[in-house]
């Protein structure tokens, strides 16, 4: 008799035990459907959002202009600038350009500036190329050079490179950074750029 009370008594506990367990867990939970279900009015208004902005740049870049544009801005008054990113051995797709939509200076009678926005020649830089390049820029003057290397990587310090132009010699001037544009690319743009200024002026 004593043995079969003994084993009864821990199960009777532990069966005491889960039913409080059990009925603190419901309360728990029913207090916190009730939580959720009160109407909450701690909406933020204003957000100032320069506590998320860091006052110094994490990165500085300083890169200098080894070959500046011989007419910019600052000499004349275009409606538009369009600086195409480009590499030191892309000779032919420059000239290209230059023969055929960036020829004119004028498109329905706006003054337009084409300058063609390079880095340094990445690869061990020939020196016959590099004469070029300097030829081609006295030949044209279209030519923006810095000093960082050319590659595919530093395509974010070409884009840095403009804002920089955009902001140093051409400031309240249109400025489109474009990439091999075509003819049929630039003409539809200016359609769209006439039809918005005849609408705002």
């Amino acid at each position: 008799m004593a043995p079969a009370l003994l084993t009864t008594l821990p199960a009777r506990m532990s069966l005491r035990s889960l039913k409080w367990s059990l009925l603190l867990l419901s309360l728990l939970s029913f207090l916190v459907m009730w939580y959720l279900s009160l109407p909450h009015y701690n909406v933020i208004e204003r957000v100032n959002w320069m506590y998320f902005y860091e006052y110094e740049p994490i990165y500085r870049q300083d890169f200098r202009f080894t070959l500046r544009e011989h007419s910019n801005c600052s000499h004349q008054n275009p409606f538009l600038v369009i600086l195409v990113t480009s590499h030191p051995s892309d000779v032919k797709a420059r000239q290209a350009i230059r023969v055929t939509w960036g020829e004119k200076k004028s498109w329905w009678g706006y003054e337009v500036l084409t300058f063609f926005l390079l880095g340094q020649q990445a690869e061990k830089e020939d020196k016959m190329l590099a004469l070029s390049l300097e030829d081609e820029h006295l030949l044209y003057g279209d030519i923006i050079r810095q000093d960082f290397l050319d590659t595919y990587n530093n395509l974010t310090l070409k884009t840095i490179m403009a804002f920089r132009i955009h902001l140093d010699v051409c400031q309240l001037r249109r400025v489109i950074a474009a990439h091999g544009f075509s003819s049929k690319e630039i003409i539809t743009f200016w359609q769209v750029m006439l039809r918005n200024t005849t609408c705002h002026y």
